[in-house]
């Protein structure tokens, strides 16, 4: 896919300008993901994917509601058996 292939996909979902925020997010996702990772910075990391996943959500799922089988985004609780 690469960031021009997700910049279209992001402004296709209206995220202006598309290639610039498909680099920042995947800027943060790899930062974030290395910090949390490697324990260094862990309150950053959290901040950066919680932003990235945020985005996710409120741009592409929020319209399907709650329920992962329709598209949504599903909150899942453990369940020790």
């Amino acid at each position: 896919m690469g960031p021009r292939a997700t910049g279209s996909f992001f402004e296709q979902l209206g995220i202006q300008p598309g290639f610039p925020a498909a680099v920042l997010a995947g800027s943060s996702e790899a930062l974030g993901g290395f910090s949390l990772g490697a324990g260094l910075l862990t309150p950053v990391g959290t901040i950066l994917i919680g932003a990235v996943m945020t985005t996710a959500i409120l741009t592409v799922h929020v319209r399907s509601g709650i329920w992962n089988a329709e598209g949504g985004f599903e909150f899942r609780s453990c369940s020790w058996r």
